[in-house]
């Protein structure tokens, strides 16, 4: 049985800021992100980098919700959502932007509580295709603006809902693909593999040309040292892939059964506005997550229900140039360049690294319990109390391969001197020096580094524990309406902090002067009252 009822214009027992924005109305509006949606609440700010603020906080004091789960990356300054929801798979959006019931936690600025639908009682389907480009006339700001693509940008979203077992078991499920181009364009005037060349041209120039080069610090480029082809394109390229399923059972009327799994799978490729001439050899970065939520509500009576809710959610990171990471070891030979040119921001020729991370390791994972009973006293009192439990844990791992010492003092030989040779002898020297270069110094140019070489690395993994128990109570006295509560939280941090930080550096991370940190408790009563100031609200 499913009861349905209109949501009044004015909500006389709210004792809170909020917004709603049901399916219908998301159908209607000219938005295919949750971002979107969000932006066009009112008190919600939009950065220059697309930022979100409310009420004026910053975009990590925001908490989201999906169905009463919470799903905010509280490890990044950024803020966020772990995992992406897309607008086909919401019933109702909630923004609340004033104060918070004891109910909400780790927010301080908004919420933001993402309501999923249903699965339908018929087969249903849609596919929404769109398409578009970047358009301008100022082709002198702007390259490449006047090459229009009406498929620079790509978004195919499909949706199917429908019964499994007639009113007991449904399914809900939603895909998309998005592909995005930058407006940012660029002009390939050099390869990756010129870099090496130039460098090594500015420093014979500077010992050929001693006196001219003491004058000014410019060293002019020869158009032959260019070997790009000019052709033109996007400075990046994205690619994002999400899906979405619902199931639901209804074993009995009172009560209802779902498992819901969100997960996403986004690629970027390409540079920034430093690669506008050198796009090639940039790093091509991954990101994942997913999110596993099992709901159960149960009815008892008319007057007291309860839900609970487990969930799961991973996301792990990873970005690079040469997955093997292996390193040219003279012009011309493929991998990643140990020599590169630049000038006024802008590569000449380089490439980004290689594969800092490896498997298993750069995620953020959580398991989380949460659960709430619901009691209509009587007329005048509900009673709201829940609990919440989550379990973190995160790694953040970078372990680089930096330079010998050797390399670093030995790239170029004074042996090879520019000031009597011309051009291209100076370079053949070079290029042979550089070939027999690891047999003449019995080393490699770029090791890993050793275990004790801390600050060149890092491998961390901690383990936070975070829940709380809140109780609230809405009392409804004729006209006016008090919401009351007192939310209890806890965070466990699972690590050990640096007791005297004016040791000495190679003595902060030392047994002695690291202490366990103790568990962390704060209270925080909530009250909020709603009554009339007028006969209309």
């Amino acid at each position: 049985m499913t009861i349905t009822a209109e949501r009044p214009l004015l909500e006389r027992d709210r004792t809170s800021t909020v917004s709603y924005t049901d399916a219908e109305t998301i159908q209607d509006l000219p938005v295919t992100t949750l971002s979107e949606i969000i932006q066009l609440q009112a008190g919600v700010v939009t950065g220059e980098s697309g930022e979100m603020h409310f009420r004026g906080g910053r975009q990590r004091e925001v908490a989201y919700m999906v169905d009463g789960v919470p799903i905010t990356n509280a490890y990044s300054q950024s803020g966020g959502q772990n995992i992406s929801v897309e607008n086909a798979f919401i019933r109702e959006l909630q923004v609340i932007s004033g104060t918070f019931n004891a109910e909400y936690g780790s927010a301080q600025s908004g919420v933001v509580n993402i309501v999923t639908k249903n699965p339908e009682d018929r087969i249903h389907g849609s596919v929404q295709i769109y398409g578009g480009d970047h358009v301008s006339n100022q082709n002198d700001i702007y390259l490449g603006i006047d090459h229009i693509n009406p498929l620079a940008e790509k978004d195919v979203q499909a949706t199917l809902t429908g019964p499994i077992w007639r009113k007991k078991l449904g399914f809900l499920a939603s895909v998309r693909l998005n592909e995005n181009e930058s407006y940012y364009w660029y002009e390939r005037r050099f390869n990756p593999l010129d870099g090496w060349k130039i460098d090594a041209y500015r420093r014979w120039y500077r010992e050929h040309y001693a006196s001219t080069s003491a004058q000014s610090a410019v060293v002019p480029i020869p158009d032959s040292l260019q070997t790009g082809d000019r052709s033109m394109g996007p400075l990046t390229q994205s690619r994002a892939w999400t899906f979405s399923g619902k199931l639901t059972f209804t074993p009995l009327r009172s009560l209802t059964l779902s498992y819901s799994l969100f997960s996403s799978l986004n690629k970027t490729q390409g540079g920034g506005a430093a690669r506008r001439y050198q796009p090639d050899g940039a790093a091509t970065a991954w990101g994942y997550g997913v999110n596993h939520i099992f709901s159960l509500r149960h009815m008892l009576t008319d007057r007291l229900f309860y839900n609970l809710h487990l969930s799961y959610q991973n996301s792990w990171n990873k970005s690079y140039y040469r997955n093997d990471y292996k390193i040219a070891d003279y012009p011309g030979d493929s991998g990643i360049q140990p020599i590169y040119a630049s000038s006024n921001g802008f590569s000449l020729g380089s490439t980004d690294g290689g594969y800092t991370s490896k498997s298993g390791k750069n995620y953020i994972k959580q398991y989380m319990a949460n659960g709430d009973i619901n009691w209509q006293i009587d007329r005048r009192n509900l009673i709201k109390m829940g609990f919440e439990i989550k379990q973190h844990r995160v790694n953040t791992y970078y372990w680089p391969m930096v330079e010998t010492e050797e390399w670093n003092r030995y790239k170029y030989t004074t042996a090879i001197k520019g000031t009597g040779l011309p051009w291209n002898t100076y370079w053949e020297r070079m290029v042979d020096y550089w070939k027999n270069w690891d047999a003449t110094y019995q080393t490699t140019k770029y090791r890993y580094p050793r275990p004790d070489e801390i600050t060149r690395y890092r491998d961390y993994d901690i383990q936070p524990m975070e829940a709380a128990l809140y109780l609230q109570d809405k009392v409804e006295m004729g006209e006016i309406v008090l919401n009351a509560g007192v939310r209890l939280d806890f965070f466990q941090a699972n690590e050990r902090y640096v007791v005297n930080n004016r040791m000495e550096s190679y003595l902060l991370g030392d047994p002695i002067n690291l202490r366990e940190s103790p568990m962390q408790y704060h209270l925080s009563p909530r009250l909020g009252f709603s009554f009339p100031v007028s006969d209309k609200g």
